[in-house]
């Protein structure tokens, strides 16, 4: 059989096309049948993502894979810095609105007294003197020594005073 197949191509030209073709598609598909696909394929990386996480411009499709979680890591990551940045910020906007607004008058006594001269000054003033009328830390206790103090002062000359009328009220 394989001798009328040679001989079938000696004798024309398109038998001996056909048979290189056939060789050459069979040394093709020996060869092709070592490497992958995803080899072969490439895919486009958008310039964004090529800074981000630095790669080349083209991967296979079996890098893809991998290449996607990096740059979704570097995303995530990129989200949790902004947002932890962002709550700093807020908490930094927070305390000086809290001063501004309590403890220095500046927010809206500055609104309030605008039409009178030095009116946002003399407010200050007087929310320090005010301030300075406010009980500092640990002023309860030192009232709670002093009546403790005198209540027992009492006890004592009211012990003098029984002890001394013999016990006779």
């Amino acid at each position: 059989m394989i001798e009328a197949l040679i001989g079938w191509g000696r004798g024309s030209k398109v038998g001996i096309v056909l048979l290189v073709v056939a060789a050459v598609a069979v040394a093709g598909m020996v060869l092709a049948q070592g490497c992958s696909l995803g080899d072969v394929v490439k895919v486009h990386v958008p310039r964004e993502v090529q800074k981000g996480i630095r790669i080349p411009p083209k991967i296979t499709l079996n890098e893809y894979q991998m290449t996607m979680e990096q740059w979704i890591e570097h995303c995530e990551r990129g989200t949790d810095r902004f947002a932890a940045a962002g709550d700093r910020a807020y908490g930094i906007f927070n305390f000086m609105k809290t001063i501004t607004t309590t403890g220095l008058g500046l927010g809206t006594t500055a609104l309030e007294s605008s039409g009178v001269p030095g009116g946002t000054i003399i407010s200050m003033i007087l929310a320090g003197g005010a301030g300075l009328m406010l009980k500092q830390p640990g002023a309860g206790r030192e009232i709670q020594q002093a009546k403790e103090k005198s209540f027992n002062a009492g006890l004592r000359k009211a012990a003098a005073i029984t002890n001394g009328n013999g016990g006779s009220a």
